[in-house]
Protein backbone atom coordinates (compact mmCIF):
# COMPACT_ATOMS: atom_id res chain seq x y z
CA UNK A 1 0.00 0.00 0.00
CA UNK A 2 2.63 2.50 -0.79
CA UNK A 3 1.16 4.18 -3.88
CA UNK A 4 -1.48 4.87 -2.54
CA UNK A 5 -1.09 6.51 0.76
CA UNK A 6 1.35 9.33 -1.24
CA UNK A 7 -0.98 10.12 -4.02
CA UNK A 8 -0.96 13.73 -2.58
CA UNK A 9 2.84 13.84 -3.18
CA UNK A 10 2.47 12.38 -6.72
CA UNK A 11 -0.10 15.27 -7.48
CA UNK A 12 2.23 18.07 -6.23
CA UNK A 13 4.99 16.59 -8.45
CA UNK A 14 2.56 16.71 -11.28
CA UNK A 15 0.83 20.02 -10.25
CA UNK A 16 4.83 21.35 -10.75
CA UNK A 17 4.78 19.37 -14.18
CA UNK A 18 1.24 21.21 -15.17
CA UNK A 19 2.95 24.72 -14.04
CA UNK A 20 5.57 24.81 -16.52
CA UNK A 21 3.30 23.44 -18.71
CA UNK A 22 4.72 19.93 -19.52
CA UNK A 23 2.55 17.18 -17.70
CA UNK A 24 1.34 14.69 -19.54
CA UNK A 25 -1.23 13.03 -16.78
CA UNK A 26 -3.12 13.95 -14.01
CA UNK A 27 -4.36 11.58 -11.09
CA UNK A 28 -8.21 11.44 -11.23
CA UNK A 29 -9.56 11.71 -7.80
CA UNK A 30 -13.10 10.14 -8.63
CA UNK A 31 -11.95 7.50 -10.23
CA UNK A 32 -8.77 6.76 -8.20
CA UNK A 33 -6.69 6.29 -11.54
CA UNK A 34 -3.98 8.26 -13.54
CA UNK A 35 -5.23 9.60 -16.48
CA UNK A 36 -3.58 11.75 -19.98
CA UNK A 37 -4.80 14.54 -19.80
CA UNK A 38 -6.97 15.72 -23.01
CA UNK A 39 -5.68 18.26 -24.98
CA UNK A 40 -6.21 19.88 -28.47
CA UNK A 41 -4.84 19.22 -31.36
CA UNK A 42 -3.07 22.91 -31.47
CA UNK A 43 -2.27 21.70 -27.59
CA UNK A 44 -0.48 18.88 -28.64
CA UNK A 45 1.43 20.28 -31.42
CA UNK A 46 2.69 23.11 -28.80
CA UNK A 47 3.73 20.42 -26.57
CA UNK A 48 5.32 18.34 -29.07
CA UNK A 49 7.36 21.52 -30.10
CA UNK A 50 8.52 22.12 -26.32
CA UNK A 51 9.77 18.40 -26.31
CA UNK A 52 11.61 19.14 -29.68
CA UNK A 53 13.18 22.46 -27.62
CA UNK A 54 14.47 20.17 -24.77
CA UNK A 55 15.82 17.92 -27.26
CA UNK A 56 17.40 20.23 -29.22
CA UNK A 57 18.68 22.44 -26.22
CA UNK A 58 20.16 19.20 -25.05
CA UNK A 59 21.61 18.34 -28.44
CA UNK A 60 23.14 21.91 -28.26
CA UNK A 61 24.85 21.94 -24.96
CA UNK A 62 25.97 18.31 -25.40
CA UNK A 63 27.50 19.11 -29.16
CA UNK A 64 29.09 22.83 -27.75
CA UNK A 65 30.56 20.78 -24.43
CA UNK A 66 32.31 18.35 -26.15
CA UNK A 67 33.66 20.36 -28.85
CA UNK A 68 35.14 22.89 -26.87
CA UNK A 69 36.41 20.37 -24.62
CA UNK A 70 38.21 18.48 -27.18
CA UNK A 71 38.58 20.03 -30.59
CA UNK A 72 39.77 23.44 -29.50
CA UNK A 73 43.66 25.07 -29.84
CA UNK A 74 45.02 26.16 -27.00
CA UNK A 75 45.13 29.41 -27.68
CA UNK A 76 41.27 29.49 -27.54
CA UNK A 77 41.43 27.89 -24.47
CA UNK A 78 43.17 30.47 -23.11
CA UNK A 79 41.12 32.88 -24.65
CA UNK A 80 37.86 31.33 -23.51
CA UNK A 81 39.37 30.15 -19.69
CA UNK A 82 39.63 26.41 -20.26
CA UNK A 83 42.79 25.75 -19.32
CA UNK A 84 41.42 26.53 -15.58
CA UNK A 85 40.63 22.77 -14.86
CA UNK A 86 37.92 23.84 -12.41
CA UNK A 87 36.06 25.31 -15.20
CA UNK A 88 36.78 22.70 -17.66
CA UNK A 89 35.11 19.65 -15.36
CA UNK A 90 32.12 22.21 -14.86
CA UNK A 91 32.17 21.79 -18.91
CA UNK A 92 32.43 18.53 -18.41
CA UNK A 93 29.40 17.77 -16.04
CA UNK A 94 26.66 19.60 -17.67
CA UNK A 95 27.79 18.31 -21.10
CA UNK A 96 26.99 14.63 -19.52
CA UNK A 97 24.50 15.42 -16.82
CA UNK A 98 21.98 17.44 -19.47
CA UNK A 99 21.88 14.50 -22.14
CA UNK A 100 21.28 11.43 -19.02
CA UNK A 101 18.45 14.05 -17.66
CA UNK A 102 17.00 13.45 -21.27
CA UNK A 103 17.38 9.91 -21.16
CA UNK A 104 15.32 9.73 -17.77
CA UNK A 105 12.34 11.80 -18.37
CA UNK A 106 12.16 10.85 -21.98
CA UNK A 107 9.52 8.08 -21.15
CA UNK A 108 7.42 10.39 -19.87
CA UNK A 109 6.80 11.97 -22.79
CA UNK A 110 7.35 9.06 -25.39
CA UNK A 111 5.69 6.29 -23.54
CA UNK A 112 2.88 8.35 -21.38
CA UNK A 113 0.41 5.69 -22.33
CA UNK A 114 2.77 2.49 -20.51
CA UNK A 115 3.77 5.07 -17.76
CA UNK A 116 -0.21 5.49 -16.75
CA UNK A 117 -1.11 1.95 -17.40
CA UNK A 118 2.01 0.78 -15.19
CA UNK A 119 1.01 3.17 -12.31
CA UNK A 120 -2.86 1.98 -12.80
CA UNK A 121 -1.76 -1.11 -12.40
CA UNK A 122 0.24 -1.06 -8.90
CA UNK A 123 -2.68 1.35 -7.59
CA UNK A 124 -4.96 -2.26 -8.74
CA UNK A 125 -2.96 -4.62 -7.40
CA UNK A 126 -2.65 -2.72 -3.99
CA UNK A 127 -5.87 -1.94 -3.34
CA UNK A 128 -6.44 -5.72 -3.05
CA UNK A 129 -3.80 -6.19 -0.75
CA UNK A 130 -5.03 -7.02 2.93
CA UNK A 131 -5.49 -4.10 5.36
CA UNK A 132 -2.16 -5.52 7.30
CA UNK A 133 -0.43 -4.22 4.01
CA UNK A 134 -1.30 -0.77 5.44
CA UNK A 135 -1.87 -1.22 8.98
CA UNK A 136 1.40 -3.34 9.88
CA UNK A 137 4.23 -1.67 11.75
CA UNK A 138 6.81 -2.44 8.72
CA UNK A 139 4.59 -1.12 6.53
CA UNK A 140 3.93 2.36 8.31
CA UNK A 141 7.53 2.47 8.47
CA UNK A 142 8.43 2.32 5.00
CA UNK A 143 5.52 4.32 3.79
CA UNK A 144 6.88 6.94 5.87
CA UNK A 145 10.37 6.52 4.49
CA UNK A 146 8.63 6.81 1.07
CA UNK A 147 7.24 10.30 2.04
CA UNK A 148 10.12 11.65 3.12
CA UNK A 149 11.73 10.91 -0.25
CA UNK A 150 9.35 11.77 -2.00
CA UNK A 151 9.07 15.21 -0.61
CA UNK A 152 12.72 15.52 -0.55
CA UNK A 153 12.68 14.81 -4.38
CA UNK A 154 9.62 17.39 -4.64
CA UNK A 155 11.70 20.26 -2.73
CA UNK A 156 14.80 19.86 -5.10
CA UNK A 157 12.83 19.91 -8.02
CA UNK A 158 12.09 23.33 -7.05
CA UNK A 159 15.65 24.26 -5.20
CA UNK A 160 17.87 22.23 -7.93
CA UNK A 161 17.50 24.44 -11.02
CA UNK A 162 18.71 28.04 -8.68
CA UNK A 163 21.95 26.97 -9.28
CA UNK A 164 21.82 26.86 -12.79
CA UNK A 165 20.18 29.29 -12.83
CA UNK A 166 22.33 31.44 -10.68
CA UNK A 167 25.07 30.58 -12.91
CA UNK A 168 23.37 31.77 -16.30
CA UNK A 169 22.58 35.54 -14.52
CA UNK A 170 25.41 35.95 -13.30
CA UNK A 171 27.46 34.17 -16.07
CA UNK A 172 25.37 34.11 -19.02
CA UNK A 173 28.28 33.24 -21.73
CA UNK A 174 29.47 30.16 -19.58
CA UNK A 175 29.86 27.01 -21.87
CA UNK A 176 28.12 24.72 -22.05
CA UNK A 177 25.17 26.82 -22.36
CA UNK A 178 23.31 28.32 -24.97
CA UNK A 179 24.63 32.12 -23.64
CA UNK A 180 28.24 31.00 -24.90
CA UNK A 181 27.27 32.07 -28.26
CA UNK A 182 27.22 35.35 -27.31
CA UNK A 183 30.73 35.09 -25.32
CA UNK A 184 32.83 37.49 -28.40
CA UNK A 185 29.80 40.32 -28.09
CA UNK A 186 31.17 42.84 -25.44
CA UNK A 187 28.69 45.30 -24.11
CA UNK A 188 30.06 49.06 -25.05
CA UNK A 189 30.12 51.66 -22.48
CA UNK A 190 27.04 53.19 -23.96
CA UNK A 191 24.28 50.76 -22.82
CA UNK A 192 21.39 52.95 -24.77
CA UNK A 193 22.88 52.22 -28.02
CA UNK A 194 21.38 49.52 -30.76
CA UNK A 195 23.84 46.82 -30.15
CA UNK A 196 23.84 46.65 -26.77
CA UNK A 197 20.36 46.88 -26.49
CA UNK A 198 20.66 43.69 -28.59
CA UNK A 199 22.83 41.90 -26.99
CA UNK A 200 20.60 42.00 -23.52
CA UNK A 201 17.56 41.25 -25.11
CA UNK A 202 19.25 38.05 -26.31
CA UNK A 203 20.63 37.02 -22.89
CA UNK A 204 17.51 38.04 -21.29
CA UNK A 205 15.56 36.01 -23.83
CA UNK A 206 18.15 32.46 -23.53
CA UNK A 207 18.11 33.01 -19.83
CA UNK A 208 14.53 32.88 -19.55
CA UNK A 209 14.29 30.08 -21.61
CA UNK A 210 17.13 28.62 -19.63
CA UNK A 211 14.47 28.63 -16.49
CA UNK A 212 11.93 26.80 -18.03
CA UNK A 213 14.05 24.23 -19.58
CA UNK A 214 16.11 23.48 -15.76
CA UNK A 215 12.21 23.85 -14.17
CA UNK A 216 11.14 21.02 -16.98
CA UNK A 217 13.64 19.09 -16.66
CA UNK A 218 14.13 19.10 -12.73
CA UNK A 219 10.44 18.43 -11.89
CA UNK A 220 10.45 15.87 -14.79
CA UNK A 221 13.59 14.22 -13.79
CA UNK A 222 12.85 13.77 -10.35
CA UNK A 223 9.16 12.89 -11.08
CA UNK A 224 10.47 9.88 -12.94
CA UNK A 225 13.14 8.83 -10.30
CA UNK A 226 11.41 9.68 -6.95
CA UNK A 227 7.52 9.13 -8.08
CA UNK A 228 8.01 6.07 -10.44
CA UNK A 229 11.30 4.47 -10.08
CA UNK A 230 11.21 4.80 -6.24
CA UNK A 231 7.63 3.56 -5.99
CA UNK A 232 8.00 1.28 -8.08
CA UNK A 233 10.64 -0.19 -6.14
CA UNK A 234 8.86 0.15 -2.64
CA UNK A 235 5.66 -1.24 -4.28
CA UNK A 236 7.38 -4.54 -5.22
CA UNK A 237 9.59 -4.65 -2.43
CA UNK A 238 6.65 -4.52 0.33
CA UNK A 239 4.28 -7.46 -2.49
CA UNK A 240 7.45 -9.64 -2.69
CA UNK A 241 7.35 -9.39 1.45
CA UNK A 242 3.46 -10.20 1.48
CA UNK A 243 4.04 -13.24 -0.96
CA UNK A 244 6.86 -14.21 1.02
CA UNK A 245 4.40 -14.49 4.33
Amino acid sequence: MVLLEVIPLVQIQLKLLERVGMSPFAFNSKSLQFAKIRKSSSQVTFFKLKVALIVGYVAFTTMNGIYHTSFISYETEQRLGLEDRTYKMFVLFFTLVFPAVCLTISPLFTITDDLISALNFILEFESEQPLEAKTGAEAVRRIQVVKVLLAAFTQLSITAPLGAIIFNVFQPTLLPFLGSLLQNYKLEQDYASLESGVIIALHLGIILFQTWFYLVTASSGFFMIGHVFVLFVFSLHNSLKLMTR
